[in-house]
């Protein structure tokens, strides 16, 4: 990224002309913005929007409309990574995506409809949209990217399409397209590799397949490790967050602690929901919520676990302002899973119906620990130990009476 700013520095003292300057400021905006997450130290956030905006001036002189393209696929991502809480700004990132993927349609240019696919998804998810970004991720998925147009854009498309269908509860679909990037060759580079098989990972965990998603789990890490130096040691906060999780199900308390500790103390969006799903699987709801202390915001899968924990420890006001709080969240009605688990903190409230809508619902879903869950609640015991059994979650059928 350096050494294309500075080429832009050299380009505007020689007053190159408006096409090489374009291109110049869609090279270095693009790093920040739809690679944002490989860098600690970002640029200033005017300075990006300011090459952006003259980009596109330059571009549109020189008559260079992939060069436009890219650049409003950068301002689309921009509203997305800085202004995600700003919905008008979310709404102005979607009609700049769209309009790069206008031009990569009118073109014929596969690899720019494929990144204003990812900016427009990614907005949608942000926006509570939830199975309009899984649509837009499976007609990404099935482009026919040309040869040399960089592996990262198939395997960012497979992940993208894994992690949609598995917000909508489609956890066989995420799997297949995790699956779908193939095995990764010698040559390549292992964080592209890594991405999708971790995707993998998470549907599984969430499909309550907890031996296949460690197995997954496993595979990531050794592909993560592959990818350099710096990646030797610990591995992403969402990693350890999935096997975390399914250490403490199976009641595996200091392996998860372990990985806990890997982390250090910084608050981490990614590990701390999954593990305090955990911990109400366990019957541990304080601890779930001193893990959601760490939040400084919550997505709804984190909603619905405070809810949950409340609803366990009988805090019924701050139970109802938790639940208006999921409630509330944009599309939430399009999340099956957090649906199922909505209903089921409302059951142990003494909703009998909700309890039986979730117990459903989880069934549908194929979640057969969150069933048995419902079971257990709804008194079912000898069910819902026969399922635990079967799971090995060890504290759920010491908590059963086992």
């Amino acid at each position: 990224m350096q050494a294309y700013g500075e080429a832009l520095e050299h380009a505007e003292a020689a007053g190159a002309d408006p096409g090489d300057l374009a291109r110049l400021r869609w090279k270095w905006v693009d790093m920040p913005t739809r690679w944002g997450s490989w860098f600690e130290d970002l640029p200033i956030r005017t300075t990006i929007t300011d090459t952006i905006r003259q980009g596109l001036v330059e571009a549109r002189e020189a008559q260079l409309p992939i060069i436009e393209g890219r650049l409003l696929v950068a301002s689309a991502l921009y509203h997305w990574r800085y202004e995600s809480s700003d919905r008008v700004a979310l709404e102005e990132g979607l009609t700049a995506g769209r309009e790069a993927l206008a031009i990569g349609e009118r073109l014929n240019r596969p690899t720019l409809r494929s990144a204003a696919m990812d900016a427009i998804a990614v907005l949608l998810l942000a926006l509570g949209r939830y199975v309009d970004a899984r649509d837009l991720a499976g007609r990404r998925l099935e482009l026919a990217l040309p040869d040399g147009s960089g592996r990262e854009e198939r395997m960012d498309a497979c992940s993208q399409a894994a992690q949609t269908r598995m917000l909508v509860g489609d956890y066989a679909g995420a799997v297949r397209a995790g699956e779908q990037a193939g095995e990764p060759g010698a040559d390549e580079e292992a964080h592209w590799q890594a991405r999708p098989v971790l995707d993998v990972a998470e549907a599984l965990f969430y499909w309550d397949r907890w031996e296949p998603a460690l197995r997954a789990y496993e595979r990531y890490l050794a592909l993560y490790r592959r990818s350099g130096g710096r990646r030797a040691g610990k591995a992403p906060a969402r990693a350890s967050g999935i096997a975390a999780a399914i250490h403490l199900l199976r009641g595996e308390p200091e392996r998860a602690e372990e990985l806990e500790q890997r982390l250090g103390y910084v608050p981490v969006s990614e590990f701390h929901p999954v593990v305090a799903l955990a911990f109400v699987g366990r019957g541990e709801p304080e601890l779930a919520l001193d893990q959601l202390r760490h939040l400084a915001t919550m997505r709804p899968n984190a909603l619905v676990v405070r809810a949950e924990a409340l609803a366990m420890l009988g805090r019924w006001d701050e139970f109802d302002t938790a639940l208006a709080d999921a409630v509330a969240a944009p599309g939430i009605e399009q999340l099956p899973r957090v649906m199922a688990q909505l209903d089921r903190a409302r059951g142990i409230a003494g909703d009998e119906a909700a309890l039986a809508r979730a117990t459903r619902a989880f069934a549908d879903l194929g979640c057969r620990f969150e069933r048995a869950r419902c079971l257990e609640l709804a008194g079912d015991v000898v069910a819902a130990r026969e399922e635990y059994e079967l799971l090995g979650a060890i504290p759920a059928l010491e908590r059963a009476g086992v």
